[in-house]
């Protein structure tokens, strides 16, 4: 072998497989159908958009375990 390289070794396709693409796509068209019935269509305008928000968190100087501690 001259440079490490395995000449026996699979190659990635050059060219796209359109019988690949057709199984791959009436696959997804199965999957999609399922999930629709089973959710039924999304609403007209699509999903709400929610707002992110950030969690309020205690301040380092909060004492929270010494409140815990006096009971």
């Amino acid at each position: 072998m001259e440079d490490g390289v395995n000449r026996y070794r699979p190659q990635p396709l050059r060219k796209r497989d359109p019988h690949h693409d057709a199984v791959m796509a009436r696959d997804l068209e199965t999957i999609n159908t399922g999930i629709r019935r089973e959710l039924g269509l999304l609403p007209h305008g699509g999903l709400p958009v929610v707002a992110k928000r950030k969690p309020v968190l205690p301040t380092p100087d909060t004492p929270v375990l010494a409140a815990a501690e006096s009971d």
